[in-house]
């Protein structure tokens, strides 16, 4: 089979310092042609400015709103691989060979019932995995290190949106692209079930790893302080979409088990730690269950899928030896790729369970 080409799709807002690292370090990629489709949100910061700088080498599209699926289905419209590949502003690939391990997959044997793969996630600098072979279930249970145990769930592999690649005509153009009603979370969760139904497979890359580096931001500002009625209206939306029960049982279904959700443990977990107080508790409920009846009643109406189909832009090759002429590869980028796969020092793990 004939290799594919790669569109690298990266959404952006106010990390310019992290964003521009990524651009560095996708110059020593050993896969070559690919291009980068950099979907900027409303910074506030100065990521404009440093994309003015790198102007030419890649394509850029705005994007009014802080929401990613319209961002993510904003560089599908404007890519033109064969492959969208989705990589987090706030996040490195692990080695020089990262798209390479794609481009295995997708050109490999069994390659043409696979219409998406993803790889692993280690925290920072560490050697612990945010994701790896995770699952989903219908109703929004998640396994983000799967370990093998069906446990009381019907699993389905998932993609994690930080670190996949996705045919782009065949499967994201076909399916409509990612729900836009998703602001944020289970935007790639609920695009992979639509994946599965539709026939095509999802495959694990386990040495196609990336870095995230978890970056406060719009939807996020501290490890326990964040949007959870974003998060809420989007598992309860995931849940009555998803759920495999007829409306009444899926109602109930969706109701007793928003509780049990990861995120409901993980508010939970920070008061029972002493981060913050019952106050403070209260009010991260309650922004839970607002956001949980609110994602009810978004479900009640369609789903909100991409709005374009094909720009019909040319394919615009990232031209890693004229970027890195005009525009050196910082030392600390590659000391990072100097001894791949190892390539980072392991710090503290913040994440890992008491």
């Amino acid at each position: 089979m004939e290799a594919p080409s790669f569109s690298i799709v990266i959404s952006t807002l106010d990390r310019a310092t992290h964003l521009k690292n990524l651009l560095e370090a996708l110059v020593l990629q050993s896969w070559d042609p690919f291009e980068v489709v950099i979907v900027l949100g409303p910074c506030k910061d100065n990521t404009r400015k440093l994309l003015e700088r790198y102007r030419g080498f890649f394509k850029w599209v705005e994007c009014p709103e802080a929401n990613l699926s319209v961002s993510r289905n904003l560089g599908i419209v404007h890519a033109s691989g064969d492959i969208c590949v989705f990589i987090d502003d706030d996040s490195l690939p692990l080695d020089r060979d990262w798209l390479l391990r794609y481009a295995n997959v997708f050109a490999g044997d069994g390659a043409k019932k696979i219409g998406a793969a993803t790889g692993p996630v280690l925290h920072r600098d560490t050697e612990y995995y945010e994701f790896r072979n995770g699952v989903h279930n219908c109703y929004g249970f998640q396994q983000f290190t799967f370990n093998g145990d069906p446990g009381d769930f019907k699993w389905q592999l998932r993609l994690v949106g930080g670190n996949c690649a996705v045919r782009r005509r065949e499967v994201l153009l076909a399916i409509g692209g990612f729900d836009e009603r998703y602001l944020y979370y289970h935007d790639e969760t609920d695009a992979s079930i639509r994946m599965i139904k539709a026939g095509w497979e999802i495959r694990h890359v386990p040495d196609a790893v990336a870095r995230h580096f978890k970056i406060n931001g719009e939807f996020r500002k501290s490890d326990y302080d964040l949007r959870w009625d974003v998060i809420g209206r989007s598992d309860a939306y995931f849940a009555m979409k998803n759920g495999d029960d007829f409306f009444a049982l899926r109602l109930l279904k969706t109701l007793l088990y928003a509780p049990r959700k990861h995120f409901v443990l993980q508010i939970l977990h920070g008061y029972q730690h002493k981060v913050y107080g019952a106050r403070k508790l209260l009010y991260f409920i309650l922004l839970w269950l607002q956001g949980t009846l609110s994602g009810i009643v978004l479900a009640c109406f369609p789903r909100k899928l991409m709005k374009g189909n094909d720009a019909g832009d040319k394919f615009l090759r990232y031209d890693k030896n004229a970027l890195s002429k005009c525009n050196p590869v910082s030392a600390e980028i590659l000391k990072r790729y100097a001894e791949a796969p190892n390539v980072c020092p392991t710090q503290a793990d913040l994440l890992r369970p008491a």
